[in-house]
């Protein structure tokens, strides 16, 4: 059945980021940021990947910032 993200996308003062899938392989996480919000720094020890579904910023990578946007 598919999926349609745009249903789960909400907005929360604080940062609180929604799984929206896990198993043994992979975690997907719905990340939905307002104007000035930020994902708090930190390491992953797995690969990632975004996907934007509207709007922009900016994602700051250990070689510099990539700008990023739907």
């Amino acid at each position: 059945m598919p999926y349609d993200i745009r249903q789960a996308i909400g907005f929360d003062p604080q940062f609180r980021p929604r799984i929206v899938h896990a198993d043994e392989r992979a975690r997907v996480v719905l990340a939905c940021l307002d104007a000035g919000q930020q994902i708090p720094p930190h390491s992953e020890d797995k690969q990632g990947y975004f996907y934007v579904v509207e709007g922009s910023g900016t994602f700051l990578s250990q070689d510099g910032p990539v700008p990023v946007k739907a």
